[in-house]
């Protein structure tokens, strides 16, 4: 850490997380819950932890030839991390120019290299939907009636405990009729482990070296903030950046799910509805919005149980 720029918190964190270290001899053995308390009782973002934990993380107490071993992927990750500029190109060539085809993944929808997002509710089923669409590409099945074209995938889980997520998936193949293996589908779970953006980049770079997959789905994006503020325009930026960048140096579509904003965002437009900064919204390729349905029975008022309806315009009673 460079000990020009910091405050006297940040240089106790620092002595907390290298002591830590020495004590436990791994950067993998040390749990991370001590450096976050430590964070919070210095009154630190907990960001600034989980930065200095990942500048840490080279540290070791093998020989130098086993430690450069192990950081030769990072030293890759990071050569190829600064993709220059393209020249400019006339239109005339770049009409002649044989450009290969993007895969379609969703029909009218999304195609491969491209973003995409879906926001809804907290608790609204986005992640049953998100798995429901991991599924239907995986096995080249419909997804809401719109036509997917088989691919691997390959889904990050966030939130769920891994023992849900599974019984979830059960569920899905079940209500599909998918029967035995599903090769094209792969799974990650980061629950309970606290990463910037940035440090998923690599990381999930790293893990995916050479396979190839269609789609990336990442459930859900809030959890790679990690003490960023959400209605910045600035660092969420930053976030969908680094998201590109996985989009683009992996070859495949990226999916992720959001958040509506806090409150009734019915009389919203579907760009606006997504929590944060507007940034969120005007980044990905594809926007889906996920609605519960109402019924067609109009309420006056701010009764319960109402709900807007985008078909009828209007105010209507949810289902029972």
């Amino acid at each position: 850490m460079d000990t020009k720029e910091h405050s006297a918190e940040e240089h106790q964190l620092w002595d907390f997380i290298i002591n830590l270290k020495r004590e436990d001899g791994s950067i993998n053995g040390y749990k991370w819950s001590p450096v976050l308390e430590e964070a919070d009782r210095l009154g630190l973002n907990r960001s600034i932890a989980v930065q200095m934990m990942l500048e840490v993380a080279p540290f070791s107490d093998e020989s130098t030839q086993e430690t450069e071993t192990k950081q030769e992927p990072a030293k890759k990750l990071a050569a190829t991390a600064a993709k220059p500029l393209p020249a400019f190109k006339a239109w005339d060539d770049l009409e002649e120019q044989d450009l290969p085809e993007l895969k379609i993944i969703l029909d009218g929808v999304f195609n491969q290299g491209a973003k995409m997002t879906l926001g809804g509710d907290s608790k609204a089923g986005k992640t049953w939907l998100l798995m429901y669409l991991a599924f239907s590409i995986a096995t080249g099945q419909d997804w809401l009636g719109i036509k997917t074209h088989k691919g691997s995938v390959l889904y990050v889980n966030c939130e769920l405990h891994e023992q849900f997520f599974k019984k979830r998936g059960q569920s899905i193949k079940r209500a599909m009729d998918v029967e035995g293996l599903v090769p094209n589908l792969v799974t990650w779970t980061t629950r309970g482990h606290f990463l910037t953006a940035e440090a998923f980049k690599e990381a999930i770079l790293e893990r995916i070296g050479d396979q190839k997959f269609d789609v990336i789905i990442i459930d859900p994006l809030y959890k790679l903030l990690n003490g960023a503020d959400a209605n910045s325009a600035g660092e969420m930026q930053k976030i969908l950046s680094e998201l590109e960048q996985i989009a683009e140096r992996a070859g495949a579509g990226l999916v992720y799910g959001d958040h509506f904003a806090k409150g009734n965002s019915a009389g919203k437009k579907a760009v606006d509805r997504i929590s944060g900064s507007g940034v969120t919204a005007r980044d990905p390729d594809a926007i889906l919005t996920l609605d519960l349905d109402c019924t067609d029975d109009r309420v006056h008022g701010l009764q319960e149980g109402r709900h807007f309806h985008g078909y009828y315009y209007d105010f209507c009673f949810l289902p029972l």
